[in-house]
């Protein structure tokens, strides 16, 4: 959204602690968490911004 409209959202006057995130590096992160060895099952990951 940044890189299309130069402009960046500030939720609540900034004081929000969010960060955006990349929708490549989050696609990444899902097919990483997908294709682990089965002995990580059950592992929770935060993949939020």
């Amino acid at each position: 959204m940044v890189d299309k409209l130069k402009l960046f959202p500030v939720i609540n006057h900034g004081s929000c602690m969010i960060q955006p995130v990349n929708a490549r590096d989050l696609g990444k992160a899902y097919y990483q968490v997908l294709t682990i060895p089965a002995d990580k099952a059950g592992t929770l990951y935060n993949l939020s911004g």
